[in-house]
């Protein structure tokens, strides 16, 4: 089922002419290039239905289709929006059919998707889950639209997400590599959390643009073994911000050292120790993710409320991480809006432009 935004109605009834700009890639998929990594974070960074359509239209492609962008705030389904294009790039001097898929970072309720990343509760999984699941989602969607549309002219395909987004094409990175050349597949995904565990995988065409100083990159933790499949790309950063979040992320593993204990040690709200009537690292962080799921792009200049529930203040193993949030949510969110900003797409780009 396609799903246009209004820009896309008055284009069908009323042809719209852009300035198109063919993308342009590597001759290679394995050599990372930074005009390519740019005109990615372009395409997937928009969040928005309507606002996706019209870059991709900018570019001169063709929306195939769009899907999930209509997710209210209960739907928790491993799901994500994405949008599929189709049209000419430049490959080496020379144009190519080619298929560029973008992947939507966060939006309502996938917060909570974010943090249950092994809905099976299993410390022996190789991926996070949820990710994975959502990746699954998305590749039998346009693995057929692809296939139908002339695998024979052996078309180039340009896969690229922002955070959530990020996460999913990394992974739709690997299926696609499975499935089609390697050589005609480029992934590029920023601000991208950790996929995959007991990370083997040959996959010199996906490159993960970083920002150390982001918090969403480093969850899962890779104390419980996360990692993420492809090239990490790091950004420029300052190194005090970096030992912070070093810092905070420390508190977090200390709390659950694996993912077992993330999901099932009960920790004591009163005191040091687990109990019974405890709470999990991951019932916190659904607490987290219902004072997220408002937040949007667009809305970064307004107050950030972070509400923590019954997290207690007195000594308890939470204490540490607990401090942490509380700094956050100080002076109207100032501090969570500092560390949101550092997971920013505009902040990616700048950082991009220093990078060598």
């Amino acid at each position: 089922m396609l799903r246009f935004g209004a820009l896309a109605l008055v284009s069908l009834l009323f042809p719209i002419c852009l300035a198109a700009e063919n993308l342009k890639l590597p001759s290679s998929s394995s050599t990372f290039d930074m005009q390519t990594a740019e005109e990615a974070l372009d395409l997937c960074s928009k969040h928005f239905a309507d606002k996706t359509y019209a870059v991709f239209r900018q570019y001169g492609l063709s929306v195939v289709a769009q899907r999930n962008y209509g997710k209210t705030s209960s739907d928790v389904d491993h799901t994500s929006a994405y949008t599929l294009g189709r049209g000419n790039v430049r490959v080496a001097g020379r144009e190519r059919e080619a298929f560029i898929l973008a992947v939507r970072g966060t939006d309502a309720a996938e917060w909570y998707s974010n943090f249950d990343f092994a809905p099976s509760r299993s410390d022996s999984s190789f991926f996070a889950e949820s990710f994975l699941f959502s990746a699954q989602d998305i590749f039998l969607n346009v693995y057929p639209i692809i296939q139908g549309a002339g695998s024979s002219r052996n078309p180039v395909i340009l896969v690229c997400g922002h955070s959530r987004g990020a996460a999913c094409a990394n992974l739709l990175g690997l299926l696609f590599n499975a499935m089609f050349q390697p050589s005609d597949v480029y992934v590029y995904t920023f601000a991208t959390p950790a996929t995959v565990r007991l990370n083997d995988y040959d996959a010199p065409n996906i490159f993960n643009v970083i920002n150390p100083c982001d918090c969403v990159p480093r969850l899962p933790l890779a104390a419980w073994g996360y990692s993420r499949a492809g090239k990490d790309i790091i950004l420029p950063a300052d190194p005090s911000s970096v030992r912070k979040l070093d810092d905070a992320l420390t508190s977090l593993s200390a709390l659950a050292g694996d993912v077992d204990s993330y999901y099932f040690a009960r920790h004591s709200l009163l005191s040091k120790g687990l109990s019974d009537e405890g709470m999990t690292v991951f019932q916190a962080f659904i607490l987290l993710s219902e004072g997220l799921s408002n937040l949007k792009p667009d809305s970064m200049e307004s107050p950030v409320s972070l509400q923590f529930g019954a997290l207690p203040e007195s000594a308890s193993d939470f204490s540490p991480l607990l401090g942490v949030l509380q700094n956050l949510a100080a002076d109207g969110g100032s501090g969570a809006k500092a560390l949101l900003n550092e997971h920013m797409p505009d902040t990616y780009l700048k950082l991009m432009k220093g990078y060598k």
